[in-house]
């Protein structure tokens, strides 16, 4: 991907723009998913992946100018007729989107961390449907919570377990335009692999260093397993199978 404050070169002089950014973006999706479909025309090609949240840059811009791009006939380049088919580009748009994982004090925080997430997703899927892709198929291909606490002490698995467990719920009954949702990651980070502590923690599973249970189920593992496998919908019901465990 390209970085939004410089070019391959982190210190180089000359920086892209939103635009510059989205034009690049969309002439080599043409040519990735040219070769893609050539070995088997029934291949997906996923959009670049499109980070939304209140931890990121909310890229609505760049989802715009991505969409202008292909729309402008210029692209591909070297071929004299510009191609304007969405799906000569990609067939999949590709979001990126966390819950807001400091701490909460209560279960209107909780929920309200959720809605804001749903809000950023909504928000991208907006400028998708206003260019006339509702079609394309959405992928929420990076999501999950750190069970770090911010403090260093105990982890608060109980916690993020509610917060998915409400993420869930949102998926299930709002963000319906969702096919398929990938959470990070399966475990935590081995303690030698020298990763930050929020980042080690977003396993739905403990490391195989734990030093007290290895391998661990987390409440949150549990959770997305009963949702999808289960048939358990519904926060009350999802809340109950948070509640086995101690904090």
């Amino acid at each position: 991907g390209i970085g939004w404050n410089a070019t391959a070169e982190q210190q180089a002089a000359y920086k892209y723009t939103v635009k510059e950014k989205a034009a690049i973006m969309a002439d080599l999706c043409w040519y990735i998913s040219r070769a893609v479909k050539s070995v088997d025309a029934a291949n997906q090609v996923t959009s670049p992946s499109i980070s939304v949240g209140s931890n990121s840059v909310i890229e609505s811009d760049f989802i715009e100018e991505f969409y202008k791009a292909i729309e402008s006939g210029l692209y591909p380049t070297n071929k004299t007729v510009g191609d304007v088919r969405v799906d000569n580009y990609f067939t999949i748009v590709n979001i990126h989107a966390y819950p807001d994982y400091t701490e909460y004090r209560s279960e209107a925080q909780a929920q309200a961390k959720v809605d804001a997430w749903a809000g950023y997703i909504n928000a991208a899927y907006d400028v998708v449907k206003a260019h006339n892709d509702g079609g394309s198929r959405v992928w929420l291909t990076e999501t999950g919570m750190s069970t770090y606490h911010s403090d260093g002490a105990a982890r608060d698995e109980q916690k993020v377990a509610k917060i998915i467990a409400l993420a869930l719920e949102k998926l299930d009954n709002e963000l319906t335009f969702i096919d398929t949702v990938i959470f990070y990651k399966i475990a935590d980070i081995s303690s030698d692999k020298g990763a930050s502590p929020s980042e080690t923690y977003f396993g739905l599973f403990r490391s195989g260093d734990d030093l007290d249970y290895p391998y661990a189920v987390k409440p949150s593992a549990e959770v997305i397993y009963s949702f999808f496998n289960g048939g358990t919908t519904g926060y009350s019901a999802l809340e109950a199978l948070v509640g086995r465990y101690a904090e």
